[in-house]
């Protein structure tokens, strides 16, 4: 099932696995989401190491795990982390958090943009991403003013210099964000992610594909001040004024 517009309407996916599939394994089969208690909201605790601790034998049917001294643990916060993804380990503390988690081991996408099509994992990201439709920015850099559509604190590092994200692979270029340290990793790794639907030429990154597609669009976004010529591309505007018209490409 694929979600359309507004996310407050969006329902669960009807192809996602039942929580108490992925969240609460039974005694015995704990190969899915391992949950650190019995059934309900009774939420007991894992154990140190942070496997499921065994169940009573005695009790009637309570199956509650006992502490090492043997007397039934006390009731958990709702804030401890008892729900652990058997992909990765990391811990969780709700099971709708467990859900969205494991999209990014399963590549799941149901949230679509019904103005785009593009897909998202989660319903805050869909929502996030329609603001660059509407031109919604409601975040402002109180430096600069500028706007943007989501958190600023990429930005800014702009003014402050910071680059703290830094290129683990041979080179160790630093970056002032996450996107732009994945993007030049490409450069070592050869990945080539983006493809033009029209003609199946691969790029490394998402702007140089939009670039490349005025190929086959005819765009001509940039145009000469003093003759009006227009260019599909800003390097061969900057060529014609040097050597057109002279100006050597200032103002561009």
């Amino acid at each position: 099932q694929i979600y359309l517009g507004n996310h407050d309407n969006m329902a669960a996916s009807s192809q996602s696995r039942s929580i108490n599939d992925i969240a609460m394994p039974s005694t015995s089969d704990a190969n899915g989401w391992a949950h650190g208690g019995g059934g309900g909201n009774t939420g007991f605790p894992l154990t140190r190491d942070g496997k499921v601790p065994h169940r009573t034998s005695g009790g009637g049917n309570t199956g509650f795990p006992l502490t090492r001294d043997g007397k039934v643990p006390h009731r958990t916060s709702a804030r401890e982390k008892l729900f652990i993804c058997n992909f990765c380990g990391k811990a969780f503390n709700r099971p709708k958090k467990v859900e969205i988690h494991l999209r990014t081991h399963t590549g799941e996408k149901p949230f679509r943009c019904n103005t785009c099509g593009k897909m998202f994992s989660e319903a805050g990201n869909l929502k996030k991403h329609q603001r660059v439709h509407t031109g919604e920015k409601p975040f402002h850099c109180e430096l600069c003013g500028k706007g943007f559509y989501w958190n600023l604190k990429i930005h800014k590092n702009v003014h402050t210099g910071e680059r703290p994200y830094a290129c683990q692979l041979s080179c160790g270029k630093a970056f002032t964000g996450q996107s732009n340290l994945e993007a030049h990793q490409r450069v070592h790794t050869g990945e080539k992610p983006f493809r033009c639907a029209t003609c199946g030429k691969m790029f490394s990154e998402a702007g140089n594909l939009k670039k490349h597609q005025r190929v086959h669009t005819g765009e001509k976004p940039f145009a000469c001040s003093h003759c009006g010529k227009r260019f599909a591309w800003i390097c061969n505007l900057k060529t014609h004024q040097q050597s057109v018209c002279g100006d050597g490409g200032e103002g561009v």
